[in-house]
């Protein structure tokens, strides 16, 4: 490896499964793997990968340093956790670093809490006030990640993250932004701001899971390219748990 692999990994259940794929056929190669994780789940993480704690006890620390929403939280980073035992297995000298923080995932977890009850209040009032989506929406911070160690894997969830010229691997190629991403990358305006409303009361309250929410809403959009393509595969393997 001559440089840092970056892996956009969306915060979809099926992205987690595939970045699991991704890293563990260049595991071996690697000196370090730096995750999107809070700092303070390391100890945990570190003995679940050598086999020295259950899914069960990691399970039930994660919840609690993470509160309740740590529920859904573990839900779509199950595949990626699971993956990370048989990543340690090909690879034992890997190093793992953990970027995030639990104050952070709180401040997420609030700000999220904030923008879809102002989502529900704009639905029944009929009318948007830009003014109190930025209030909300100033307080949000991307992390900024520092990887000097050229034989490093860092998983991001966020394009922004990435320094210019690195080498991007995308763990679902052809991604779409969804309107929740959308939100904060672009300029706020009263039509970003329609698209996640109608985002979160048609399709996150509608269905079970982000996941099927998601490709649901590629589909019927009608968009274009590989993600559109295969999303009908993934609606009907989701569709299982769904109903």
């Amino acid at each position: 490896m001559r440089k840092p692999i970056y892996i956009h990994t969306p915060k979809l259940k099926i992205a987690r499964l595939f970045a699991a794929g991704l890293i563990l056929a260049k595991a071996e190669k690697a000196d370090l793997l730096a995750l999107p994780y809070p700092k303070e789940m390391k100890n945990e993480l570190e003995k679940f990968t050598r086999n020295l704690l259950s899914w069960n006890q990691l399970q039930k620390r994660i919840i609690e340093l993470m509160g309740s929403y740590g529920y859904s939280w573990l839900n779509i980073e199950e595949p990626l956790f699971l993956g990370l035992r048989l990543i340690r297995e090909r690879n034992p000298r890997l190093k793992l670093f953990l970027y995030g923080s639990i104050s952070e995932e709180d401040e997420k977890y609030r700000l999220i809490s904030d923008l879809l009850a102002l989502a529900l209040k704009c639905k029944l009032k009929g009318r948007i006030e830009v003014r109190e989506w930025r209030q909300i929406l100033n307080r949000y911070h991307r992390s900024q990640i520092e990887i000097k160690d050229k034989k490093a894997i860092i998983v991001v969830e966020d394009r922004s993250q990435i320094p210019r010229d690195s080498i991007l691997v995308e763990a679902l190629p052809g991604y779409v932004e969804s309107p929740i991403e959308r939100l904060f990358s672009l300029q706020i305006s009263e039509q970003v701001i329609k698209d996640y409303i109608e985002y979160v009361t048609e399709y996150l309250v509608r269905y079970s899971t982000i996941d099927y929410a998601y490709f649901k809403w590629v589909k019927d959009r009608g968009f274009r390219g590989l993600i559109a393509r295969l999303s009908d595969s993934f609606i009907n393997m989701l569709s299982i748990n769904e109903y």
